[in-house]
Parts: C-alpha cells; sequence; structure tokens
C-alpha cells in the first residue's frame, strides 16, 4: 500500500490549481481583444478610421 511517494499527496493538488489557474488566465486575456491589455491587442483610432472614410 506504501508504494507510492507521500510528497505526491501534495504536489498534484498544486500542479493542478497551477494549471487551472493559468488556463482561466490565458481565457480571460482571450476573452477582451479590445482592452488594451497584452501583447495582442486590437486599437482602432477612431479619428483615423473617419478620415479614411471621408
Amino acid at each position: 500500500m506504501g508504494d507510492y511517494s507521500p510528497s505526491l499527496e501534495y504536489v498534484m493538488p498544486v500542479l493542478y490549481s497551477f494549471i487551472l489557474v493559468s488556463l482561466d488566465n490565458i481565457q480571460d486575456h482571450l476573452e477582451n481583444p479590445f482592452d488594451d491589455v497584452g501583447e495582442d491587442d486590437i486599437s482602432i483610432d477612431a479619428e483615423e478610421t473617419t478620415q479614411l472614410l471621408d
């Protein structure tokens, strides 16, 4: 019954928590591309757009 490492009982929950928090952060960054937070956000300049349309 003692064929496993006792520290595994503590490592696995920490690992699962780290993975789930990381996935949640990735989802938050991908959810809103217009929030100007992050490298790949979309920024639209309203004045430049209206000048191009005129």
